[in-house]
Order: C-alpha cells, then structure tokens, then sequence
C-alpha cells in the first residue's frame, strides 16, 4: 500500500463502522426495505472495479429467455450523464447509448434485446416502474448487494478470488466496499479466476459464510469486428501480433483472456475503468499500432460499446479493430446453482 493510501485508513474506519450500523439496522429492521411483488435476484460483490458481474447477469438472462420468463434488469447505470428513471430498453427497442444509460446497461440491452433493461440510481423507483410499465416475471438487480433497501429472494455475490478479501482495506483506502461480515449476506458465492489462488488460501477468506460456493471463469466465445459487426472465430487471434487496450475494472483478467487465445501482444495500454476515449485517445492507439507493426486491435465488449459515442478519425484502422466476446463457465457446482434458482424463483 502506498504512503497516499495508508494516510486514508482512518477514513477506511470510519467507513466500515457505518457500514457496520447500517447493516445492523437493517438486520432488525430498523430502515425500511421495499418488497416488490415479483422475485428479484440481487448480484453484486464486495469490492470495487471488475468481477465479472456482467457476464454473469448475462449468464442468468440465458438462462431465463431459454425458459420464456419475462425479465427485467434495474441498474443504477453507473457513470452516466443523465439522472432519475431511464429506460434504456423496452424489450424491442433501445433508448439512448453507453454515455446516457451507463456502458454494462447498454451493453446487456444491445446484446440481448428482448429484455427490459432500466437504469435508476433509485433501485426502488425503478423497480416500481418496470413492474408498472411492464409487468416482468423477474427482476435481477444489478450491482445491489449492498443496496439493502430492496428485498430479494436471491443474494448472489461474485468474488475475484486472485483476490485475498482480507488484504484489501476499505473505502477509500481500498476496493473493500463493506465489512467481511457482510459476506454472511450471500445465499451463494460465485468464485471468479478460482485458477488464480490455492483453494486452502481461497477458503480460509470465506470462514464462516454458510453460503455455497460455484466456480466460474471466462470463455472467449468469438471476435467481432468493431467496424463490420460480423463475428469470426477466436482461432482468428491465435499467433496474431496485436496490441489490446482496456478502460474496464480488471484489465488483468482481459489480458488473461488474450494470452489463453494464444494472442501476441505487443503493447497493452490500460485506461481507467469506464473510461470515455476521445479522438485524440484513438489517434494514440493508432500510432501504437502504426510503430509496433501489429496486424490487429484488441479491446472488450464494454470498451466497444463505449467507442460508439466516440468520432471514430478517418485514418483510424478500424477495419483492424477487434473486441472478444466472452461466456461464463460454470466449472464447478452449476446444478446446485440452478437448483437454488428454482427454488428461490419459482419459476
């Protein structure tokens, strides 16, 4: 930990005793919790920057369109520009771009269009609006473990577990949004890059917790071109001399990703997380690619979706410009995962 970031554990303190009283208060009903009158599954996690949330709301949106059940996602739409009760997509047709409803919202509409997606930084008021306008089966809240004024039949919580949770102080110090106590919240714990840690060190982080644990990692599914929109098969990448750039909250996990295609990366270049590229970014990007002679431009689906509000210069490659698309495996315990769904859901 740097000196800039010790300076900050007194606040970290204070922080984490208020989350404590407001957990608290919670637990014995002292603040009030909405309970809307259709299932809602909550998934979030316990830290800052990227999990691997997204995919994994993507993961259950398969799993309910493959059955036919009505859904709606509700998110906050973190780092947009606009504020109060956004649709973003009615199931048919989309709403704004990444800069107005948030860059994971708009990118779940985009990919799947047959789900109400809504953006609200009230997660109450816009549940009430999804179930007023739309009358959804399902709700899944997006990044709500910590938003407890929503009741919800299912606690999902996603852990990076190349990430030991008790070295990680809190706000603002670190990435820890809450106390370890909170971890006793989940109904069940989806374990991340699980590969990355020895399970003795991975289980010792969870004494306590009752919940189960489900093992997943990412699967590069296919490339898709930036300018074309036409996919090709990830065996495209392998051996090929790229560069790659991120804005997103582990780019580690991205460059993981491309090294497991068997892609060359020359330069890897990290922005940070959200980041809104401007023309003068891409023209650096550019010239990167110009000096290290790579055949292509590697980027993730969130990064993609963000340069469709950015003016794409003329001399830019984008006929070279590529992002990766990735799937959630379940690797370990899926049927208990899905057993617990239907138990909790319903449906």
């Amino acid at each position: 930990m740097t000196e800039g970031l010790k300076i900050l554990l007194p606040l970290s303190w204070v922080y984490g005793f208020i989350m404590l009283i407001r957990n608290f208060m919670y637990d014995f009903g002292l603040l009030p919790i909405y309970r809307p009158e259709v299932p809602v599954i909550s998934v979030g996690n316990i830290t800052t920057g990227g999990t691997g949330k997204t995919p994994f709301v993507e993961f259950l949106l398969r799993y309910f369109l493959q059955r036919k059940i009505e859904t709606c996602v509700v998110s906050r739409g973190y780092k947009r520009n606009t504020k109060g009760t956004q649709l973003v997509s009615d199931g048919i047709r989309l709403y704004g771009d990444a800069a107005s409803c948030g860059d994971e919202p708009f990118q779940i509409a985009n990919k799947f269009r047959e789900i109400i997606v809504i953006v609200d930084e009230k997660r109450k008021r816009g549940i009430m609006y999804a179930l007023r306008q739309f009358s959804p089966k399902v709700i899944i809240l997006d990044d709500g473990f910590q938003h407890r004024g929503v009741a919800r039949n299912l606690d999902i919580l996603i852990v990076d577990s190349s990430k030991n949770l008790k070295e990680i102080p809190m706000l603002p110090a670190g990435q820890r949004r809450e106390p370890l106590s909170g971890l006793k919240r989940a109904d069940i714990i989806i374990l991340n890059n699980v590969h990355q840690l020895p399970s003795e060190k991975l289980m010792n982080i969870f004494d306590g917790t009752l919940a189960p644990k489900v093992k997943m990692k990412y699967n590069a599914i296919n490339v898709l071109s930036l300018k074309q929109a036409q996919s090709f098969p990830i065996s495209t990448l392998k051996n090929k001399k790229c560069i790659a750039f991120c804005g997103i909250g582990n780019p580690n996990a991205f460059k993981t990703t491309l090294l497991e295609i068997g892609i060359q990366i020359v330069d890897f270049t990290v922005y940070p997380d959200h980041y809104v590229y401007s023309e003068r970014d891409l023209l650096t990007i550019k010239d990167i690619f110009n000096l290290k002679k790579a055949e292509y431009i590697i980027t993730t689906e969130k990064d993609a979706v963000r340069l469709q509000q950015t003016t794409i210069p003329d001399n830019f490659p984008a006929a070279s410009c590529y992002y990766i698309d990735i799937e959630v495996n379940i690797i370990e315990g899926q049927d208990l995962l899905i057993d617990l769904l239907k138990q909790r859901i319903g449906l």
